[in-house]
């Protein structure tokens, strides 16, 4: 690779990157700007941005509609609604 060995980012890529999941593996590397050997901190943003996506997604539905049922007002402190 002929690439310094100072940091770890290319070793820490490759086996973050390898132990992904195959369809998060795919939207690593479609969202791969360049194909230049990313660094650490570009597929820890990733899977941060991922996590946070999927975990809305993963939003139970029902408290969703308990608070379209009442006021539709939620306490962003506490999440209950009123």
């Amino acid at each position: 690779m002929n690439r310094p060995v100072e940091h770890l980012d290319d070793w820490l890529v490759y086996v973050t990157a390898t132990r992904l999941n195959p369809t998060t593996r795919k939207a690593w590397e479609i969202i791969r700007e360049n194909k230049e050997i990313p660094t650490f901190e570009q597929i820890e943003t990733f899977m941060i941005k991922r996590i946070l996506a999927l975990s809305a997604v993963d939003a139970p539905v029902q408290d969703q509609c308990t608070c379209l049922q009442s006021s539709g007002t939620e306490d962003v402190n506490t999440g209950q609604c009123f």
